[in-house]
């Protein structure tokens, strides 16, 4: 009975860390569109000039169904995570779908200009989350605030703590990302 329980007490663990670990489908219009099967789909991928920040890269991508002429847009965040147990990087990429680019900077404007100038008596977090799961975020800290930048719901490995300084960097490579997005869509 001891055995039992101990290599339940292994076993469930195991499993939970297995589910967290698992991807989730992505709710991006831009993915599920370029997913697309039996049609011809071109994928053309444009790199945001100057456009990386503590870890970050910015790039946009813009798919086209060759057979209709439909398109649709993105701006891609890359994060990577060395592990130095497997001695491998791994790549993470999180999507904001055109249509999402205007509400998340209005957010982190928001959060520029109204929350991080304030100092919260308690701990305090404000966030944007995109339909792919990237989540942009501030949160306060013993040493003021800090940006919080994850790629992939499923894993912490996706994650880039990103100096407050660097926000207004980050905004304007959005705002770079949405003119171009609007500049090919149209």
């Amino acid at each position: 009975m001891k055995k039992l329980l101990l290599l339940l007490l292994i076993v469930i663990p195991l499993g939970l860390s297995a589910q967290e670990e698992k991807e989730q489908p992505s709710k991006s219009k831009t993915i599920m569109f370029q997913e697309k099967s039996g049609v011809i789909i071109e994928k053309k991928f444009y790199d945001i000039e100057g456009a990386k920040v503590q870890g970050v890269a910015f790039q946009n991508i813009i798919v086209t169904d060759l057979s209709t002429g439909e398109k649709q847009g993105a701006l891609r965040l890359k994060t990577s995570y060395y592990s130095s147990a497997l001695k491998q990087t791994e790549t993470f990429i999180g999507t904001l779908d055109y249509d999402e680019l205007t509400a998340c900077i209005q957010s982190l404007e928001y959060m520029q200009q109204n929350v991080i100038n304030q100092t919260p008596s308690t701990y305090t977090e404000c966030e944007y989350k995109s339909r792919d799961g990237v989540t942009i975020s501030v949160f306060s800290g013993k040493k003021g605030w800090t940006i919080y930048l994850r790629t992939k719901g499923y894993t912490s490995r996706s994650v880039e703590y990103i100096d407050i300084n660097k926000l207004p960097d980050i905004i304007t490579n959005m705002k770079a990302a949405l003119t171009q997005l609007q500049n090919e869509l149209q």
